[in-house]
């Protein structure tokens, strides 16, 4: 039987080894694999080299394993030892601050540079890769372990330790940085924040508004001046498992944004929700 044309715009395959065995023999026409964390950005590169037909890479670190990126913002020593930078690390970005046996157990944190410098690596090897599973969480609690998982889950108890904003939203820019220059789609995580992400994406579309109707229609040529230049967004963003309300559903799909912005919706998650059907009805009278 032949494959059908249809996308999984979000999954997790390379959490589970063995469901990679079936994406030979998938209906499915595509996957988009998400990675979640430094660590298995491996397992979904060679996922996406042994299955270059069925899957497209996506690259990036989800909000919950934010906490294991440290920022040059922190203003962090570098002449200090590994787990002084590590405890100064989870105490800049952690709060309230844990003890110091539980911040002990947290896995050696990555510098941000180092970081950026493998996911770059990752995206100029797959140049249909995505990046992407990035975002911000409002709820997210550190777990309290193990942290070797190889689930993209949380592993154990939710810890009382919540990683900042202020951190969360600098991994998030610098994946959305380096989305823009390399201009990839990505696939954003949102909880409980859609009213600070619209506003993070109004600073890089400001000044990139598409014209009315009427300045388009007087200046035949607007779309070759406008695509002068490096642009500071991407111009394909999806919004995995969209919790926002119907109100934001038009914010993010007013006809004067520069990007494309997609909706996805998974039965794990938005089918639980009381107003998934009322969510639903926006796209009917929409054109999102």
């Amino acid at each position: 039987m032949s494959a059908i044309s249809i996308t999984d715009v979000h999954c997790h395959l390379t959490d589970t080894p063995s469901e990679l065995n079936l994406v030979k023999e998938s209906q499915i026409h595509k996957c988009i694999v998400m990675s979640t964390r430094p660590f298995d950005q491996s397992f979904v590169d060679q996922a996406a080299s042994d299955f270059p037909d069925k899957i497209i890479p996506s690259f990036g670190i989800h909000p919950w394993f934010s906490y294991l990126l440290i920022s040059d913002k922190e203003g962090i020593a570098v002449d200090i030892s590994a787990e002084e930078q590590k405890m100064q690390h989870y105490q800049n970005i952690l709060h309230p601050v844990p003890p110091i046996e539980f911040m002990e157990k947290l896995p050696e944190p990555i510098h941000m540079n180092v970081y950026l410098e493998r996911l770059r690596h990752f995206l100029y090897k797959h140049p249909n890769a995505l990046i992407g599973e990035i975002g911000l969480d409002k709820s997210f609690r550190i777990p309290s372990g193990p942290y070797n998982s190889r689930s993209s889950l949380p592993q154990g108890p939710l810890s009382p330790y919540y990683v900042n904003m202020e951190h969360q939203i600098e991994v998030f820019e610098q994946h959305m940085n380096l989305a823009a220059e390399l201009q990839r789609p990505v696939s954003i995580h949102c909880v409980q924040t859609y009213d600070l992400l619209l506003t993070l994406l109004k600073a890089r579309w400001e000044g990139h508004w598409v014209p009315s109707l009427r300045k388009q229609r007087e200046n035949p040529l607007w779309m070759e001046a406008y695509q002068q230049g490096p642009l500071p967004f991407p111009l394909r963003i999806c919004l995995h498992s969209y919790s926002g309300s119907p109100e934001q559903v038009e914010q993010f799909t007013d006809r004067k944004i520069p990007s494309r912005v997609y909706f996805s919706f998974s039965e794990g998650i938005n089918s639980r929700s009381k107003g998934f059907t009322a969510l639903l009805s926006v796209f009917q009278r929409t054109d999102c």
